[in-house]
């Protein structure tokens, strides 16, 4: 029996329980017209928890009996007319719910967890991949990886659907979202981290996958926030904190107790925020413990080649860089090119360097639609590291490469 009906009908026996209570209540004071109107909706009430639970084995056969035994029982006691006879009904009756409970939570066997992935970018894939590492682990789960698609949007004329399957780490078995029906399935959890829904004005996934619609297809929705947060400040950074899927999953996991207080700061209920770490963090100090050794021996040939006897410097560009550089071109110049000429100048000139340049993976993507004026420049960037002896433009979806071969790490 699947984890979350189970639950649900363990909440509905507690309720009728209850409800069996006021009935006894009602029918001491005589009041039998409210009395007839409990037992109605607990006879409705009942037979929606016969048909909700499959026919599995002899358990659920048990269960079921001992439902139709407690229909059977409150129907008589609106007949009954001493005290006494109406506590004896009304406890026979309560007594046929708290064996189904029994059964329902001893002798019913439990399914496994079912938990599927939704990722969108495999670069983001990390924030969500050591949760998949331990379900995938555990004897009580159930897991898959379903890859959401999304649409390139940064150019409003030219938008195209984007999947990146083939991007995932190759020890990632994903299914096609094709060939998975989440409201079909209904798996028991749902972790996305896609936090925009329809308000990302670079990329979007098709409204099948906002968290606003996966909510209805879980019985809980997980978001795991693909970035850390550093330095914030609610004036400047509070609406990470609202996005949608902020708003609408279950559980929402803080990378910390910081994190924690900044979201319960602004009203969200405690149970709602789990200050467990985030995946991402669990990444890079993984990260560290990696043989190199082998992970040098998986690269592709270009790489080992360029890299090879070199001190390797790992150049991150952040995605808001050249764009920040426009709006403050004024005040500071052409910083942006001033500075990326620099690093390149300094590294590909060097035979005992060698320089891996990592953009934030939707910088050319929004350059193309959003800042056409540096297209020329990033892909002559591009094509300068590419042709270069000791040059590498990381385009893997993993970047653990980048991050545990290289010496040093430049971001901008």
């Amino acid at each position: 029996m699947r984890r979350y009906l189970k639950k649900q009908v363990k909440s509905v026996l507690n309720t009728m329980l209850k409800a069996t209570d006021i009935l006894q209540k009602k029918l001491i004071e005589n009041q039998y017209a409210q009395a007839k109107e409990i037992v109605e909706n607990l006879c409705n009430g009942a037979e929606e928890m016969v048909v909700s639970v499959p026919d599995e084995d002899a358990a659920t056969t048990k269960y079921k009996e001992c439902i139709v035994s407690y229909v059977e029982t409150i129907i008589t006691c609106l007949n009954t007319q001493k005290t006494s006879e109406k506590i004896s009904v009304c406890t026979v009756a309560k007594k046929c719910l708290i064996k189904a409970e029994e059964i329902l939570i001893e002798d019913i066997v439990t399914d496994k967890l079912r938990i599927a992935f939704m990722p969108y970018k495999a670069d983001m894939w990390t924030s969500m991949a050591t949760i998949w590492e331990s379900a995938l682990k555990d004897d009580e789960c159930e897991t898959v990886v379903v890859p959401m698609p999304y649409y390139d949007i940064a150019n409003p004329n030219n938008i195209s659907l984007c999947y990146e399957v083939d991007r995932f780490p190759k020890e990632v078995k994903c299914i096609h979202y094709d060939d998975y029906s989440e409201a079909d399935e209904y798996p028991d959890v749902i972790v996305i981290h896609n936090p925009y829904d329809e308000e990302n004005n670079l990329t979007r996934v098709p409204e099948r996958f906002y968290s606003a619609t996966l909510l209805n297809s879980t019985a809980k929705l997980v978001y795991a926030p693909y970035f850390t947060i550093g330095s914030f400040t609610m004036e400047k950074h509070g609406w990470i904190l609202g996005t949608p899927a902020n708003v609408n999953a279950d559980i929402v996991l803080a990378q910390s107790e910081r994190t924690k207080k900044l979201y319960l700061d602004i009203g969200y209920p405690e149970n709602k925020i789990l200050s467990y770490g985030s995946p991402k963090v669990d990444a890079v100090v993984r990260m560290a413990n990696k043989n190199k050794e082998q992970l040098f021996a998986e690269l592709p040939n270009e790489w080992k080649e360029k890299l090879t006897g070199k001190k390797v410097f790992l150049l991150n560009t952040h995605l808001s860089y050249f764009p920040n550089c426009t709006l403050y071109k004024h005040i500071n110049g052409n910083y942006a090119v001033r500075f990326h000429n620099e690093i390149m100048d300094v590294f590909l000139n060097r035979d005992d360097c060698a320089l891996i340049w990592r953009p934030h993976p939707l910088l050319k993507m929004m350059i193309k639609g959003r800042f056409p004026e540096w297209i020329e420049y990033v892909e002559g960037m591009e094509k300068r590291i590419r042709e270069a002896n000791n040059g590498i433009v990381d385009e893997l979806g993993d970047y653990t490469y980048s991050f545990v071969l290289s010496d040093a790490l430049l971001t901008t």
